[in-house]
């Protein structure tokens, strides 16, 4: 995949076009990202619930983040996600899987789906510690982003290797390939 700078990103013209809705995130610890005013959410809530009766949310807009390294994730849009995957009992300590934390949530759960990273311990690992940095960025308490991480590092083995969600993924990122000026993020997905 090629790397870009945050310069080279901003002066792509493909983005400019004004019938997309294109959100883009820097994921490093030298900048700060806000959690989004719930009226402003390139998301909303389906009538859709999954296996352990949370609601779905389909994303309204495509989401790219720029990595530490330069390279772009990018989330199509209608991708459907669950939110933070926060069981019922630890609720009321942690909080509601919309949470401040959507956004790290969303970024966590399409690199789990998608697999981009690889299907290994390394991409996994790698998957959480982005979940980790955009949740600091968030600027989420020390303790709950711990916990959240930890989380994910003992219980999301299953989540992560499980590729029942590989081709929905595929499928859906193949509807927007004609906003994506880097055809090598087709890559990815070699099948799509």
């Amino acid at each position: 995949m090629k790397y870009f700078n945050p310069k080279e990103y901003r002066a792509n013209k493909l983005f400019r076009i004004k019938e997309v809705d294109l959100f883009t995130f820097f994921v490093s610890h030298g900048f700060n990202l806000s959690p989004f005013p719930k009226k402003q959410r390139p998301w909303q809530k389906s009538e859709t619930k999954n296996s352990e009766g949370f609601y779905l949310y389909d994303t309204t807009a495509i989401i790219d983040f720029i990595l530490p390294n330069g390279r772009v994730v990018r989330i199509p849009k209608g991708f459907q996600w669950d939110g933070a995957s926060i069981p019922k009992w630890a609720q009321a300590i942690i909080g509601k899987p919309m949470g401040k934390y959507a956004l790290a949530a969303l970024l966590h759960d399409w690199l789990y789906q998608s697999l981009i990273l690889g299907k290994s311990n390394k991409g996994r690992k790698r998957a959480d510690e982005l979940f980790y940095t955009v949740m600091e960025q968030l600027d989420i308490s020390w303790w709950r982003r711990k916990a959240m991480y930890r989380a994910v590092r003992f219980g999301g083995k299953k989540a992560y290797f499980d590729t029942k969600n590989l081709w929905y993924c595929k499928t859906i990122f193949a509807q927007e390939t004609k906003y994506n000026p880097w055809e090598d993020y087709k890559k990815f997905f070699p099948e799509a």
